[in-house]
């Protein structure tokens, strides 16, 4: 078969005819909860990998960083490895992503970018050392991850971000900290609900070490003076856990060995601090890991005005990253921050001007390019009218004789 000439596609065509990449349309999710997300105006997330050996090194953290954000994430998002980032970029306004997680890795380090669509900025921290959500729970006694918990976005709790006038990295450690911040919806303490806060995302940085370290809590709160036992004997209508039945009490002969015995004592079986005990304004449904427990309906509430001890459970993954680099656009633009390389006023205007200089020859050589593909087209429509009118003149002389 003869070869034929590959003909220019890309250089003509407007983005409303064919700028969309074939690539960016394998990318796939439910459109409605995207939909949704723009209408409230509440921050997206995606999570992708990027690079080979992310995609060998990555890919649990990539997950547990998605569950992490969840609701407001694109946990369904199916990916290629030949997927590049302008195809990432084009899928942002379409499913309404406010802000991209990009997982990178080298030989030498892994790297985590989060990028603010559709205009930037993007920070790029350097992970020095991580702990997967199995890690987190293998190393627990009892491990508790309500799955109920994940209904409703985390708490963000801000700490040593502060920085001081004489901090060379100050801009960057208080951008990264507004970029955390900003990839979760804002809470109004005025209409908030209780039952909605199921979990906390404590992120603290480190003056000395500048490093930033992210746990992942769930809370829990449970009714402070009384037993398990006894909370699971009252009904929910007094504050319990079960169905309000008496048990059997005819094999003990006193109400003190009755409870002794039966409900295992006055005290309470989760003692916690002072600190930890706090007097609820609104009901706050009981910590019922088990779906079963919930389905019953044994789940119990903490009531309104009752004193209640509130705990919290690690849940996964850690981070402890330290900022790299700040740019100003889309993984592009001027490096606002970099942790190892410094430039001069003189070599940044340098590096301006250059910068000037190239994107003015580019628009030159994509001013000819418009201009020789303009010029093909119409002498290729001059032969085409050519060809039409020789055709016409043979067609009217073969009709005359």
């Amino acid at each position: 078969m003869a070869r034929t000439r590959r003909r220019k596609k890309r250089t003509h065509l407007s983005d409303g005819d064919g700028g969309r990449s074939t690539s960016s349309k394998n990318l796939s999710s439910t459109s409605a909860s995207a939909s949704s997300s723009r209408e409230r105006k509440v921050p997206t997330s995606l999570v992708a990998l990027r690079g080979p050996l992310a995609h060998s090194l990555l890919p649990e953290l990539s997950e547990d960083l998605k569950k992490m954000l969840l609701p407001h994430t694109l946990s369904n998002l199916r990916t290629r490895r030949s997927n590049t980032l302008k195809d990432f970029v084009q899928v942002t306004g379409p499913l309404g992503v406010s802000h991209m997680v990009l997982l990178s890795a080298t030989s030498a380090a892994s790297y985590m970018r989060i990028v603010r669509t559709p205009h930037g900025p993007t920070v790029t921290f350097k992970i020095e050392s991580y702990a997967l959500t199995r890690d987190v729970v293998s190393v627990q006694r009892r491990p508790r991850a309500p799955s109920h918990a994940f209904t409703h976005p985390p708490l963000v709790v801000l700490h040593g971000f502060k920085t001081k006038p004489e901090d060379e990295d100050g801009e960057a450690v208080s951008l990264a900290s507004v970029t955390l911040q900003n990839m979760f919806p804002a809470i109004d303490v005025r209409s908030a609900r209780l039952h909605e806060c199921r979990r906390v995302l404590c992120c603290s940085y480190d003056r000395e070490t500048k490093r930033i370290q992210l746990r992942h809590y769930a809370i829990t709160c449970k009714p402070v003076g009384a037993s398990k036992a006894i909370s699971n004997f009252l009904g929910k209508d007094a504050g319990g856990a079960g169905d309000g039945k008496l048990p059997d009490l005819s094999k003990y002969g006193d109400v003190s060995e009755a409870v002794a015995g039966v409900f295992g004592g006055y005290g309470s079986e989760s003692e916690a601090d002072e600190d930890a005990r706090v007097i609820l304004p609104q009901d706050y449904p009981d910590d019922a890991t088990s779906s079963a427990r919930r389905m019953a309906g044994k789940a119990g509430y903490n009531r309104r005005g009752e004193q209640s001890a509130v705990k919290v459970h690690e849940l996964g993954p850690r981070l402890e990253m330290s900022i790299m680099k700040v740019e100003e656009g889309v993984c592009s633009g001027t490096v606002l921050f970099h942790q190892y390389i410094s430039k001069t006023e003189e070599e940044a205007q340098e590096l301006e001007e250059r910068k000037m200089a190239a994107s003015e020859l580019k628009a030159q050589r994509k001013a000819e390019q418009e201009a020789n593909v303009a010029a093909k087209q119409a002498a290729r429509d001059a032969k085409k009218r050519e060809k039409a009118a020789r055709r016409s003149g043979g067609s009217g002389g073969g009709g005359g004789g």
